[in-house]
């Protein structure tokens, strides 16, 4: 059982810095973006899949680790779930937003919007890291 949860701490962590890149690589995608047709084609192709899967796999070892432990709801874990929960509304209000680009004048107010939130998941998701780790 402790080399299940060890491996679980690892790729749990390994998951945590594919997000982080992931929120990273997002944020220049839309900082250098200028055309939404473009950005729209490879947003729906690989950054929204990959944002995800790195999402999904932060959650499901998050579980596994928990499982493991004998489902022990500690304060770390609580806040943990909430954080998760934060990030996918903030990613469906991120997409959803998205919905209703279909100008350029609509793209650059997207753009700033998309930022906030991208920001605002690098600082908590970086936060909690760093809580964690110490």
């Amino acid at each position: 059982m402790n080399e299940m949860y060890n491996m679980s701490i690892v790729t749990h962590g390994t998951f945590v810095f594919l997000m982080l890149a992931m929120i990273l690589v997002n944020y220049v995608v839309i900082l250098v973006s200028d055309d939404y047709i473009h950005y729209k084609r490879k947003r729906g192709i690989f950054y929204l899949p990959m944002d995800f899967v790195a999402l999904g796999g932060v959650i499901f070892t998050g579980i596994v680790m928990m499982a493991s432990k004998h489902l022990d709801f500690t304060i770390e874990n609580i806040i943990m779930i909430a954080v998760s929960l934060l990030f996918i509304v903030l990613e469906i209000t991120r997409a959803k937003e998205f919905k209703f680009v279909s100008t350029r004048d609509k793209f650059i107010t997207y753009k700033i919007y998309a930022k906030k939130i991208l920001l605002a998941e690098f600082a908590i998701t970086l936060l909690i890291s760093i809580w964690m780790w110490i």
